[in-house]
């Protein structure tokens, strides 16, 4: 073989080599450009669900063949769908439409981000959510060619509209019915057909219009015409004057529009079956105590035969009276018995005489009593009984309330210009404060001889001017208040001893006025004329507990005390706000705590106090606080707030030398309630104890104790 011909052999073989290499190589790289991908897939979860008008569904998307796995949600192609067809998150949370005329589906897809060819939807039926009723539910039963009238009910709607609510009417599925079955008109009468055929029962059906899928039924049976008999009625004797009476009708051939008649009347009639009726007896044929007849008329008109029921009379019964009592001397008025059995044959007394009656209705009669009737106190009978049975009788009694007027036991003269008076109930002794005499008398109300009432020794000298007395019944004081500028005081008398057991002057303001106490917790009030002060005092130690703020009074304020809220009632005297008052814990409430000594909790200077809190104070310039524990204890006392430089700052002027201290607490002492506002603060003990006076007017002020 010559050099040439190899030369042309091995060029071939290395072409063909190269060229299955290069083949080779190509089906390698093709297969590596998918990098070992593989179809993108998505499913969604539930695939069908039925949603009602504006409730939710969740669905979940899950995306396979991609690390991408976010979706876009839409529904019938609008992403993130609309108030028509509803809305969806991009959490897959759909909501249904608020409205949705006709029941409609519509369909929530969710589409691959990685690839939007690739998605999956699923199907929702809206549904109104509605529930129709057709009555009656039990169904009817007629002759041929009668007819009766269906209604509807639609519930659990959430569009009431007459548009919303409107129904079609179907007989054995057909709009309207047809003549073998029956016809029925758009407002739900039905009219049997004329003739029956294979079938004598039929469904009829009321669909809502704006939802096929909400529907309910009852059915019609059609039965051969026959005349109505009426064999008995039970029961066959009732009681006249009866409130309504329930009689059932025994016979054949009853259809739903058979009507009861009694004496030609018709009544209401219920149908049970075609071998029994229901019907109920009013009072207007019950009232006289004459025999009663009563038959079945079709709708035709074809009348059943005619049964006789009795009615008797019966005694009234009486369970009440309103009112149940007047006054002496009130004059005529109109007594309403409440019972039973009350009819034109009833005869109503007083003390056994006849009055003037009016039936309002079988359980109620008017009774006419005239001015005679309660000139006298004292009970006396009321009575009703059916002139047809005079020897039943049912009776109540009636209450005529004395009014007799005051009777004055005896008149006593005890000091000058008698201003105020107390009473020690546990002893009977009252307290007379004298202020033209600057004393008090005392009275005892209950001497073993002679039997009127007398003074007790001579009049106690006290403060000066005695505007003021109130009595602590447990501990046997009376405490009185002088009403002058200069030497204002609260007298202690001892009612055991008839002596002064203490005069208090310290902590007082000039006029004090008035003065109530709480025996129960050992606690008075004072308050002053004109004045914004309240002070409160212990009656174990005897010395002024507490100062407080109220609404300022006016020339003459009044207290009462309520024990068991241990609360003060001030009265303004011609100015203001009515102020309740808390007398528990001295009238303190604590506002916050003072900060420690390194912080300048405590610090005097020139004259000036600068509290610095914990917390936020809330005190207001003008404020009456109180502070105690303070290290060093000269900084304890009560002082009007002169300002505040912020909300955990507060000054008020002392004197003393400058110092600074720290620790302690801040208490704030003002009204618990202003009556007229008719608002009370929260105070945040929340306990029946309420401690501290806190003003309608004023914040709520947070403390570590508050």
């Amino acid at each position: 073989m010559s050099a040439e011909a190899l030369d042309l052999g091995w060029s071939k073989k290395m072409g063909r080599f190269f060229g299955c290499a290069a083949l080779l190589v190509f089906f390698v790289a093709g297969s590596g450009c998918g990098g070992g991908s593989s179809t993108v897939a998505v499913t969604i979860t539930p695939t069908t669900a039925t949603v009602k008008l504006q409730a939710t569904q969740q669905f979940t998307a899950t995306v396979t063949g991609n690390s991408d796995t976010d979706v876009t949600w839409s529904v019938n192609s609008v992403t993130g769908g609309n108030a028509t067809v509803g809305t969806v998150t991009t959490q897959g949370l759909y909501t249904a439409p608020a409205n949705a005329l006709n029941s409609s589906s519509v369909s929530v897809t969710a589409t691959s981000v990685a690839d939007t060819s690739k998605y999956a939807s699923a199907t929702v039926t809206i549904s109104s959510g509605a529930t129709v009723t057709v009555f009656p539910t039990a169904g009817i039963t007629l002759s041929p060619g009668e007819t009766y009238q269906f209604t509807d009910t639609v519930t659990n709607s959430i569009d009431t509209s007459t548009q919303a609510t409107a129904v079609y009417w179907y007989v054995n599925g057909v709009q309207g019915g047809n003549a073998t079955t029956g016809t029925i008109t758009t407002t739900g009468l039905y009219t049997a057909p004329s003739q029956i055929g294979a079938s004598n029962t039929f469904v009829v059906k009321a669909t809502l219009q704006s939802d096929s899928t909400s529907s309910g039924q009852t059915n019609a049976t059609v039965i051969p015409v026959g005349a109505p008999t009426l064999s008995t009625v039970n029961p066959s004797t009732v009681a006249q004057s009866s409130y309504f009476e329930d009689v059932y009708l025994n016979g054949s051939n009853f259809t739903s529009t058979s009507t009861a008649r009694v004496n030609g009347n018709a009544v209401d009639t219920t149908f049970v079956s075609s071998t029994v009726l229901r019907a109920r007896i009013p009072a207007t044929d019950l009232d006289s105590a004459v025999p009663a007849f009563i038959d079945v008329m079709q709708q035709s008109g074809v009348l059943s035969g005619v049964v006789r029921i009795n009615i008797v009379a019966a005694a009234p019964a009486l369970i009440s009276t309103t009112p149940d009592s007047t006054t002496q001397g009130a004059g005529s008025l109109s007594i309403t018995f409440d019972g039973g059995y009350y009819g034109s044959e009833t005869i109503a007394q007083i003390s056994g005489s006849a009055r003037s009656a009016t039936v309002i209705n079988s359980r109620q009669l008017n009774i006419a009593a005239t001015s005679v009737d309660v000139s006298t106190a004292g009970l006396f009978s009321v009575s009703a009984l059916n002139s047809g049975l005079p020897q039943q009788i049912t009776a109540g009694n009636f209450a005529v309330a004395p009014t007799d007027a005051a009777v004055v036991l005896t008149t006593l003269g005890v000091g000058t210009s008698p201003n105020a008076v107390a009473i020690d109930t546990s002893t009977g002794v009252a307290v007379v404060a004298n202020t033209g005499s600057n004393s008090i008398t005392l009275v005892d109300l209950e001497p073993a001889s002679p039997t009127y009432l007398q003074k007790i020794g001579d009049p106690i000298v006290v403060g000066t001017s005695p505007t003021g007395v109130a009595v602590d019944n447990l501990r046997h004081l009376a405490l009185t208040v002088s009403n002058t500028s200069a030497g204002s005081s609260v007298t202690v008398v001892d009612l055991n001893t008839k002596t002064v057991k203490a005069t208090i002057t310290t902590g007082l303001d000039v006029f004090p006025f008035a003065i109530g106490v709480n025996s129960l917790t050992g606690k008075a009030l004072v308050v002053y004329q004109n004045s914004s002060t309240a002070t409160i005092i212990d009656l174990d130690s005897l010395a002024v507990a507490a100062t407080g703020q109220i609404q300022t009074t006016g020339a003459n304020p009044q207290i009462a005390v309520d024990q068991q809220l241990n609360w003060a009632f001030v009265t303004p005297g011609g100015n203001g706000l009515v102020s309740v008052v808390d007398l528990n814990n001295n009238g303190r409430n604590v506002v916050s705590l003072i900060a420690v000594p390194s912080a300048n909790g405590a610090v005097r200077s020139s004259g000036t106090v600068t509290i610095t809190t914990t917390g936020a104070h809330g005190a207001t310039v003008g404020e009456t606080i109180v502070v105690a524990g303070v290290n060093d204890s000269s900084f304890d006392g009560t002082f009007a707030v002169a300002s505040v430089p912020s909300s955990t700052s507060l000054t008020y002027s002392q004197s003393g030398s400058d110092t600074t201290s720290g620790n302690g607490t801040v208490s704030v002492a003002s009204p618990l309630l202003n009556a007229g506002h008719f608002h009370q603060s929260g105070n945040k003990d929340g306990g029946a104890g309420r401690p501290g006076l806190v003003s309608s007017n004023s914040h709520e002020h947070a403390g570590s104790n508050g």
